[in-house]
Formats: structure tokens, sequence, C-alpha cells
């Protein structure tokens, strides 16, 4: 059986002011490396084979926590895992979007399966990045797999590994510091946790927006 840690990166500042960061490469901020040592503390006693990372820091500091108590474990950062690129989009606040870019922003609010956005252009071409990783890990010999990523990439993560429409992009939140774990079993996957965050504090947890 494979198992499959999906972690997203701790907050940063401009989570905390809801601008786009995409692939910008913003750090953590002081309420994110809280969080980022409690995910770490969540996962101490797992065993994990390998830990993969995004390249960007907000992830990739998140990640090292983790490895802080896994010295032992193998550790990979990829561009694959990197978050969905905005383009002009980024360092814009949703209602400056929503302003500027009225037709195409709601269509990516409601519709973001078929929406045409700057940047990367569309979310299939995000997925083919996304299948592109998975497809090269999963025929290697690791059981036990952390990734530390952004929340497009985690539920982009989801929809492929469990084969499911690319609308239920829609359908779930992902919160800065969250577990969502997938097992493979055979042919068989089952998404056994999604954005679970019982080990951050009610102060930690960021509402939906």
């Amino acid at each position: 059986m494979k198992r499959i840690y999906l972690v997203r990166h701790g907050e940063t500042d401009w989570n905390r002011l809801n601008l786009v960061q995409g692939s910008i490469d913003t750090e953590l901020n002081s309420t994110g490396i809280e969080q980022a040592k409690k995910i770490a503390e969540r996962l101490k006693n797992k065993k994990i084979d390998i830990i993969f990372s995004s390249t960007l820091k907000r992830a990739y500091t998140t990640a090292n926590y983790i490895k802080s108590y896994h010295p032992d474990t193998l550790f990979e950062t990829s561009e694959k895992l990197n978050e969905i690129n905005f383009g002009e989009w980024e360092g814009l606040s949703f209602e400056e979007l929503e302003r500027k870019y009225s037709h195409v922003y709601l269509m990516w609010k409601n519709n973001p399966d078929k929406a045409i956005f700057p940047g990367e252009g569309n979310l299939c071409a995000v997925m083919k990045r996304v299948k592109s990783f998975f497809d090269d890990i999963l025929q290697k010999n690791f059981s036990n797999i952390v990734i530390v990523t952004h929340g497009g990439i985690v539920k982009l993560s989801i929809i492929y590994l469990l084969n499911l429409p690319l609308d239920f992009y829609k359908k779930c939140w992902i919160g800065n510091a969250s577990l969502s774990i997938v097992d493979i079993k055979g042919e068989r996957t089952m998404l056994s946790l999604l954005n679970d965050m019982s080990h951050l504090t009610a102060e930690q947890v960021r509402p939906i927006i």
C-alpha cells in the first residue's frame, strides 16, 4: 500500500491579506511558522520514505520543519509542485480581480474547470504537470510519501489520484498547514482524510474565502 500525505504550506502575509500568490515566492509569516511546526509535530512519529516539496519558500520552509523530525529521510523539490501561475493576477486582491477582470474572474470563481486565466491558462495545463509528477513517483518504491505544496496543487492531486472530474476543484477548501491523505492499495484509491487541521489552534485556522 502507498500512503500519500498532502500538506499545504503554512500561512503567509499574502494569505492573510487575500492576495493572489501563485508563482510569487512569498515566505511564511509568524503564524505560518507556528502552523508548520504543528503539522511537523503531527507527522513526527509517522514512517516516511520521502518528502517532496514545491520549490517556493512557503512550501519549502514548511517541508523543512517536517524534515527536522526525519533527518535521514530523502528530501526532494520539484517545480511540478509549485502553485498555479496566474500571471498578471498575481499580487492583486480578490476584490481587485472582481473589479478589473469581472467576467474572467467570476468564471474562475464559479467554474474553474472551464476558466481561461493568465499565466498557465487553464487547469488542464496545470494538471499535465501534476500528472507527470505522480506518474513518475508512483512507479518508485516509496510506500509513505509526504508532499508539501499549495492549495491548488493539493486539489489537483486529489482529483488526479482519485480520477475525479475537474469540477471537484471548486467543491473543496484546502486550508494552510492542512493535511489530506490518499491511500492506494492495489487498484483501489481512497481519500482517507481531507483538509484536516485538528493539529492547529482555533486562532491558526483561517476562514473559508
